[in-house]
């Protein structure tokens, strides 16, 4: 059963998430965010591997920080975090603050299609 130690001294848990396009892979900085519908990549992610959201007319509405915003929703041929891969995969394109510790969000919609366990007593996330 593979884990994945989080500081559970910080206010979130940040991950390291792997996506991939037709050009090429990023490795992202993304806080597990149970409170995102959508997982969430910067713009600038999406046109570097080669899922440019010009390529896609779909936006949807967001709300974040008590503003609504109309974002890109694009669909990025693979995702992989805590040893769980998906593909064609659907993300939202949104850059988050510069201020922000993280560079994504990773939203219910990739952990619904996984069993991940947090464990706050051991400090670990993972899958069985």
């Amino acid at each position: 059963m593979p884990s994945f130690p989080f500081d559970a001294t910080k206010s979130i848990i940040i991950c390291h998430v792997e996506i991939s396009g037709p050009k090429t892979e990023f490795s992202l900085k993304m806080a597990v965010d149970t409170g995102a519908t959508y997982t969430a990549i910067p713009l600038e992610a999406a046109v570097g591997i080669g899922c440019s959201p010009l390529r896609f007319s779909r936006k949807i509405e967001i709300t974040m920080g008590g503003s609504i915003e109309y974002v890109p929703f694009i669909i990025i041929p693979k995702i992989r975090a805590f040893g769980i891969e998906l593909k064609n995969f659907p993300v939202i394109c949104h850059n988050l603050p510069q201020t922000s510790p993280v560079e994504g969000l990773l939203g219910l919609n990739f952990l619904e299609g996984a069993k991940i366990i947090i464990d706050f007593t051991k400090h670990v996330m993972r899958t069985p």
